[in-house]
């Protein structure tokens, strides 16, 4: 008897192991409410909306500085508390897609100041297209096409394996029109004529390659202590000669003097073709990038 027990444990322990496998988490997902709001300055164009309600509520920002630069995506609300940054690994990209982009890094940290601060997460490397702009040094990837911005129906993010979330966005045709229209005035406030720029041969074009304009080893010992890591969004005028004439700084995190360094770093290293209008004569004109700061790496 004893020997028979022997066998059946021996024998259920040879048996096949199925392997447990993690039920996925459960997708949430967010309806807009109230309308979209534009909110227009002297360097930017902001659009914004809200979704869901209470607690759970998510203000999505998304953040335009030239007609052909893709979006800054932010998102602010207290569910975002929870994350401690500054950076975190996440799956973000705009539905429908025809392939779910790799893990990029997120940026955890708040906004505003008092009882109005609200946790935050900004993305930097979302487009509509799902390219993964480079998580450091300046982005070299083409506009996207504004119809694709028309296909758009969501957002997905999913923090560091967290509870996935995702925005419904029925449709960002009419909400990208406002924001083309904010854009073309912006570029009117810079000097320029939207509809003139439009019929150019080409457009201002790097000469020299952009990840050498700015480098790690750039950033100044005395800022160490900020984590060496920043985000500068900067326009570039470039005369007809294609020399960088003037930088202007439209967006820096702390410390803000990195602002003025990228700038002093582009006079000094960016070069480019100028731009060539209709009659084929070399003209003024200017280039939007942004520089992601990262040390160390």
């Amino acid at each position: 008897m004893i020997l028979r027990y022997a066998s059946l444990l021996l024998a259920a322990l040879l048996l096949p192991v199925t392997a447990v496998q993690a039920k996925p988490k459960p997708l949430e997902v967010l309806e807009r409410v109230g309308k979209w709001n534009m909110h227009y300055s002297d360097g930017a164009c902001y659009l914004m909306g809200a979704f869901g309600s209470g607690a759970d509520q998510v203000i999505l920002r998304l953040t335009r500085i030239g007609p052909d630069e893709p979006p800054r995506v932010s998102l602010f609300g207290k569910r975002f508390g929870k994350f401690n940054g500054p950076f975190l690994p996440a799956t973000v990209y705009f539905f429908p897609t025809a392939a779910i982009p790799e893990k990029t890094e997120v940026i955890i940290g708040t906004s505003g100041s008092g009882h109005s601060k609200l946790a935050s997460v900004f993305i930097n490397s979302a487009r509509f297209d799902n390219r993964r702009e480079s998580s450091r040094g300046i982005s070299i990837l083409p506009p996207v096409d504004p119809a694709v911005e028309q296909t758009i129906t969501g957002l997905h993010l999913e923090i560091n394996g967290t509870r996935p979330l995702e925005l419904s966005l029925p449709s960002l045709k009419n909400p990208m029109v406002a924001m083309r229209k904010c854009t073309d005035q912006l570029v009117k406030d810079w000097g320029f004529d939207p509809a003139e720029l439009s019929t150019r041969r080409t457009r201002t074009t790097p000469a020299t390659e952009p990840t050498t304009w700015a480098r790690s080893g750039d950033w100044p010992t005395e800022l160490i202590g900020y984590g060496g890591s920043a985000l500068v969004t900067f326009r570039l005028n470039v005369d007809e000669t294609g020399a960088v004439s003037d930088c202007i700084v439209h967006e820096v995190t702390k410390p803000e003097e990195i602002g003025a360094l990228t700038c002093k770093l582009m006079k000094q290293r960016a070069r480019f073709s100028p731009s060539i209008d209709a009659a084929g004569k070399p003209v003024k004109d200017f280039w939007i990038n942004r520089v992601f700061w990262r040390t160390g790496l």
